[in-house]
């Protein structure tokens, strides 16, 4: 397997380099199609919230509270990875591709006990999956671009029906990306359009109804959001139209679980399991936005 040195420690070697971090995860390159995935530390997290979240997209200043409230939203996303990535589903194939076929990696001998300085607490998550070209890596590339063809246009369009046609494939298991960040989907080697980011997932159709009315995907043309890659300007007017159209709240209930076929959940006349299930869901819903 190739070495490669760290720049600050020539003598010393690192097999997987690191190829970019998020709010939740540092992503290293494991030179097989595959990447590895180490959560953050809650003092990574908070760190980059601070830096990534100044505004709410309205322009008005992220607070002290809503920094704290924000982290623990990331750090209690990642808690629940490994329930949706293990979910027991009878063909889990169908399901795993949609979100870059991840496998878990058994964390109580390789990340140590939570200390003052250094916490993962509910987020303690690792995992694999599959490499994807970035589709920020595409956006951000025609937003630096001095100028963009008609064929770029083209592309950014088909991207779009893409990922429409993703969601609605994630809605009918059950889940849902509720961010709606196009820039955190990318293309695998087979050039199938797929669900990078995890932790930002969610199985409460009553939280989605909300998302879904509230049309949370027009950050991704809302310049005062800088932590979304923007779409490009020529490909705005059909972005706003073609999601607009497909995703609303109808669609959503309806296609909601229609292929959700599982060994896991429990019988739905269960009322008072169903009841304390949905509840605790709601808890970490505390900055979603």
């Amino acid at each position: 397997m190739q070495q490669y040195k760290l720049p600050e420690k020539p003598h010393q070697y690192v097999p997987f380099p690191e190829i970019g971090s998020g709010g939740q995860f540092h992503v290293f390159d494991m030179h097989n199609g595959r990447v590895l995935k180490l959560p953050l530390t809650q003092s990574e997290t908070e760190i980059i919230a601070r830096q990534r979240y100044n505004t709410d997209g309205e322009g008005h200043e992220i607070t002290e509270e809503r920094v704290q409230a924000r982290v623990l939203t990331f750090m209690n996303g990642k808690a629940r990875i490994n329930s949706m990535v293990q979910h027991d589903f009878l063909q889990p194939e169908l399901f795993l591709h949609l979100v870059g076929n991840p496998t878990l990696v058994a964390v109580d001998n390789i990340l140590p006990e939570d200390t003052p300085e250094k916490r993962w607490g509910a987020g303690r998550v690792v995992y694999t999956q599959d490499k994807l070209t970035m589709t920020s890596e595409i956006l951000n590339a025609l937003n630096n671009s001095m100028r963009i063809s008609s064929t770029d246009v083209k592309r950014v369009c088909h991207i779009i029906d893409q990922y429409i046609e993703r969601i609605f494939s994630l809605w009918e298991f059950g889940y849902a990306d509720y961010v709606f960040k196009l820039g955190d989907t990318g293309f695998n080697d087979r050039g199938q359009l797929t669900f990078a980011d995890l932790g930002e997932f969610t199985s409460d159709l009553g939280f989605m109804s909300t998302a879904v009315a509230q049309r949370r995907w027009v950050n991704n043309i809302n310049p005062l959001k800088t932590d979304f890659p923007q779409i490009p300007r020529q490909a705005q007017e059909y972005f706003t139209t073609t999601v607009n159209n497909a995703l609303n709240v109808d669609e959503l209930h309806k296609r909601w679980r229609t292929k959700h076929l599982c060994n896991d959940c429990r019988p739905k006349d269960d009322v008072l399991a169903t009841f304390i299930a949905a509840k605790i869901a709601e808890i970490d819903y505390v900055d979603r936005w």
